[in-house]
């Protein structure tokens, strides 16, 4: 079902958000699945500091479930907006701890 609800992205990121809320794992799965490219290459970004770039993504993932559990859609920014900026603020924090 994961794969329905991703073909040709039938359904809108904010959509899937309302189904993972309303216990939909399969949404939450999908989800997943759009954004973990995106979580990639950010971890990969850093992988020159001499950070295994698996463990930036495992803390970019904690941003996306963050994003998706906290995620307001009465705020004007959109769900994509607002997931990488949980994502890229989420690797940005484990760096900057392994580094101080």
């Amino acid at each position: 079902r994961c794969k329905e609800l991703m073909k040709n992205r039938i359904l809108s990121d904010e959509e899937l958000v309302k189904r993972v809320h309303q216990g939909d794992e399969d949404a939450l799965a999908a989800l997943v699945s759009r954004y973990t490219g995106i979580t990639r290459w950010r971890a990969n970004h850093y992988a020159q500091l001499g950070i295994d770039p698996d463990d930036l993504v495992q803390e970019g993932m904690i941003g996306l479930l963050q994003a998706i559990r906290r995620y307001d859609e009465g705020r004007e920014a959109s769900f994509k907006t607002y997931a990488v900026r949980c994502i890229f603020s989420k690797i940005t924090s484990a760096v900057n701890t392994w580094y101080s």
